[in-house]
């Protein structure tokens, strides 16, 4: 695949998968194995994460539909081999972005930030009598409301039309490293 031609974006905008779409893999161990090395790079390429949990749906009875996604999967990273996100050692604040309206328990020593662009969710968030009657918020959160243009999480949920696949990625620092001398 490293001499295929690059994709700019992980898949098409409003594209969905089936069960029920393609001719089944003969052999799907090729699929399982390439699909579950793609699932580990999500820590540092974030950006492939909603196109490989996509694939991911699929580990039992893969197609050969299922295993052109993949390709175009990696057809992208060709594209943006360089991309990535460096952990580096410093101050941690937890601050999340989120199309839901609820949030997985955790204890942290500060209240976790979220940013979300539902407004009946922050109604909800921000309420305390609706507050104290939603038993699945069990932490206290600051919930800040980010217009649908700036949500970060679009790129984790939904495949996007390229332009905005590519604002989202730029605005998650999946970065091109600087190389020094070329």
């Amino acid at each position: 695949m490293m001499n295929s031609k690059p994709a700019k974006t992980l898949s098409c905008p409003n594209t969905r998968l089936s069960l029920h779409d393609g001719d089944p893999l003969p052999d799907p161990h090729g699929y399982r194995s390439l699909v579950d090395a793609l699932h580990y790079l999500t820590f540092t390429r974030p950006d492939i994460s909603f196109s490989v949990h996509q694939v991911c749906q699929y580990m039992s009875t893969p197609t050969t539909i299922h295993l052109v996604t993949t390709k175009r999967i990696l057809r992208y990273l060709c594209g943006t081999l360089f991309h990535g996100i460096a952990f580096t050692l410093g101050p941690l604040t937890l601050s999340t972005y989120t199309d839901a309206d609820w949030i997985l328990a955790f204890t942290s020593l500060q209240p976790p930030l979220l940013w979300c662009d539902d407004v009946s969710a922050l109604t909800i968030a921000s309420n305390p009598v609706f507050h104290a009657r939603t038993k699945h918020i069990e932490v206290d959160l600051i919930v800040n409301f980010v217009s649908t243009i700036d949500q970060l999480a679009d790129i984790f949920t939904k495949s996007l039309p390229t332009q905005r696949f590519l604002d989202l990625q730029h605005n998650l620092t999946v970065s091109v490293p600087t190389i020094e001398g070329g």
